[in-house]
């Protein structure tokens, strides 16, 4: 993660030097993003938590940006934006920390 005014001296020489690098016709730099990692050990036993994890930020009308998802199915990183990542996190925790209180 990187914050924009940290960079933003630097920003078109940052852009310049990756389309030189990596070879890319273009490059968008968005601002205001910010990125949201959902982590744990059992989500790989349980199918469609990706598709739980998404429904749960749709219902509360938050925009998906960007999504990864590791290979190892251990971690969801949502991209969001700024104003709605406070929104995402607590939307997360009451459908799945919160639910996963009550089962215990």
């Amino acid at each position: 993660m990187v914050q924009t005014k940290k960079i933003e001296r630097y920003l078109y020489e940052i852009v310049a030097e990756l389309k030189q690098d990596l070879h890319l016709d273009d490059i968008q730099v968005e601002s205001q993003q910010a990125m949201l990692a959902v982590v744990g050990r059992a989500m790989r036993q349980m199918p469609g938590m990706s598709g739980k994890i998404l429904s749960t930020l749709g219902d509360q009308q938050i925009n998906i940006r960007t999504i990864n998802q590791a290979c190892d199915e251990q971690s969801i990183v949502i991209g969001v934006n700024n104003q709605d990542l406070v929104p995402a996190i607590k939307a997360i925790y009451q459908q799945f920390i919160s639910e996963e209180r009550v089962e215990r």
